[in-house]
């Protein structure tokens, strides 16, 4: 089930693998973050961001689960995967100017190409063979986390991006 501490300075929302993903769950505001977790993997639809799920600023993974995301990015919102896996699945899962910063317990699986603003942390990053990861957004980041797969990971925009790891 869903648990949501909101006030107007402060607001989380916890959703697992038992939440009932159709309710409409709305921040009041302030530092918003929507957590995906738990022990089991599950489907999130980003389509409803922005509809659904309102006024979040942030999503955050964490828990050991794999949170496999479905459907086109519905709004912007930034993605910090703490620990466990989060999947983008069908591409465009996640908006173009969105960041993503990959913790150290955490992993970024890319299971369809994706473009995303920017990449940052120190946590790993899978590639299905084939597919590309594109950052694209003019600010700049670092990653220093650790890459697998067949895959590509491609900068794109005039921000700078460091690596390390790869």
């Amino acid at each position: 089930m869903a648990t949501c501490n909101t006030s107007p300075s402060d607001d989380t929302c916890f959703i697992d693998s038992t939440t009932t993903q159709s309710l409409a769950i709305a921040a009041a505001g302030g530092s918003a973050t929507l957590q995906l977790g738990g022990a089991a993997g599950f489907n999130f639809n980003v389509a409803a961001i922005g509809g659904t799920y309102t006024n979040f600023e942030t999503f955050q993974k964490i828990g050991s689960s794999n949170v496999t995301l479905t459907g086109g990015a519905g709004g912007a919102a930034d993605w910090d995967i703490q620990s466990g896996t989060l999947t983008a699945s069908t591409g465009n899962n996640i908006f173009n100017t969105s960041a993503v910063n990959v913790g150290s317990a955490g992993t970024f699986a890319i299971a369809e190409s994706e473009t995303i603003g920017k990449l940052s942390g120190a946590g790993a990053t899978s590639f299905a063979p084939g597919q590309t990861l594109t950052t694209g957004d003019a600010s700049s980041s670092s990653y220093i986390g650790m890459t697998s797969g067949a895959g590509n990971l491609t900068k794109v925009g005039s921000g700078k991006f460091s690596t390390a790891g790869l």
